[in-house]
Formats: C-alpha cells, structure tokens, sequence
C-alpha cells in the first residue's frame, strides 16, 4: 500500500490478518514540501512496484531488495496514477502526453 506520509507499506497476508513486514520512504525532490504517495502498481514477474507521488514524481522499487531503482519526474503537479505495461514492465504509463 501506499500513504499519506509518502511510504510504502508491505503486508503479508495471512488467513484472515494482515502482518506489517516494512516500509519504504519515497524521496522528496523538494524537502520542504510534504510528500504523499498516491497510487501504486506491481510487477509480479520482476518483484517490483511503481508509485506516483504528489510532487510528480514515479518511483520505482524493488521489493525484495526494499531499493528504490529509479525515480524521475513525470508530470510539473501530482502524478495521481501509474501502471506498467502488462506486456513490456520497462514501459510505465503515469497520464502524461
């Protein structure tokens, strides 16, 4: 999951509970300003997700090595939404022309 506090939150599901395994912080391009992560998606075949957050920003993580592998900007305002391409994982879509 992703929160307001610009985390990202991995649970285990077990039976009928969740179990907290860790977070990761999301960087701030500008440390001034609160930064809330907005949407995630997962990569099942590469163990990766990609998040938006409100400075525009996607990143991208590697969940088992908890990492983030890149980051860069994708909209001048809040990227509200990203998804990577369900055939090619190098192609993120964040709404931007």
């Amino acid at each position: 999951t992703v929160t307001s506090l610009g985390k990202v939150q991995v649970y285990n599901l077990q039976e009928k509970s969740l179990e907290f395994k860790y977070d990761i912080k999301l960087c701030n391009k500008d440390e001034k300003v609160e930064n809330l992560a907005l949407s995630i998606d997962t990569d099942e075949k590469t163990k990766r997700v990609a998040t938006s957050d409100s400075q525009g920003q996607i990143s991208i993580i590697d969940i088992q090595t908890k990492e983030i592998l890149s980051q860069f900007a994708a909209h001048e305002f809040e990227a509200w939404t990203c998804a990577f391409d369900r055939f090619n994982s190098n192609i993120i879509y964040s709404g931007k022309l």
